[in-house]
């Protein structure tokens, strides 16, 4: 079962404003915002997101820069920018995508889709997150040198059409590995806890916060959920 929270190199360790973060440097992470282009109407939205959310000194964040569905070269071009928009970190920014574009970018962390997950990476100097919807996806991401796994989609998602497939299938996930596995796909604050339960060290989210009226105040709610369900699941 999973038995702890995702380690990212700490931006603070290295300021995340020129050289890598130093992968012996680590902050805890269970929450995790996935910031998707699409969301926004225009790219300027999307970058001020990117940089507001990059700014908030709450404890467990990180956020997550995916362009999916744009065209190579202009999701190549969109992280190049969304890398200078958040310079000023002060907490880890992973790439969603290949290990070699996080790295020649100079992000913290690299975020694999399922379908991206590669036989091994041996590769120095990034946390690797990975996407899984199913054991045999988390024995895969295990294998290939993943610090930790974001499962789902677990409630019916809000970002893309695609149908929740349950706490049970969250639960056996989970039990299935000894990395950290966040939950993710329609997730609120009011289902937090259900996720703990079931085995989840944090959560992952997309419209729970992009789409809030106040970023800042989705994140810092999502922070309060978090440590109420962590606490309530406590021996007294």
């Amino acid at each position: 079962m999973s038995s702890g929270l995702p380690s990212l190199p700490d931006p603070r360790a290295s300021g995340q404003t020129g050289k890598r973060a130093n992968p012996s440097d680590r902050l805890a992470v269970d929450l995790y915002v996935f910031v998707e282009r699409s969301i926004f109407e225009t790219d300027s939205e999307w970058l001020s997101a990117l940089e507001t959310i990059a700014g908030l000194e709450v404890e467990g964040l990180a956020i997550q820069v995916r362009t999916r569905g744009e065209a190579p070269h202009r999701g190549l071009g969109l992280a190049r920018q969304a890398r200078r928009a958040t310079q000023g970190a002060v907490i880890p920014v992973l790439l969603n995508g290949l290990t070699e574009t996080a790295l020649q970018l100079g992000y913290a962390g690299v975020h694999w889709p399922e379908v991206l997950i590669p036989e091994r990476d041996e590769k120095p100097g990034l946390l690797r997150g990975a996407s899984v919807h199913s054991v045999e996806a988390v024995a895969k991401a295990e294998a290939a040198g993943a610090d930790f796994m974001v499962a789902g989609t677990v409630f019916d998602a809000g970002s893309k059409p695609a149908p929740g497939a349950g706490l049970e299938a969250l639960r056996r996930m989970a039990e299935s590995t000894r990395l950290p596995v966040l939950a993710i796909g329609g997730v609120t604050p009011e289902r937090v806890a259900a996720c703990i339960a079931a085995g989840a060290s944090g959560v992952a989210v997309v419209t729970s916060v992009l789409r809030a009226p106040d970023m800042a105040q989705a994140v810092q709610e999502l922070r309060n959920a978090v440590d109420g369900a962590r606490l309530a699941g406590s021996p007294c």
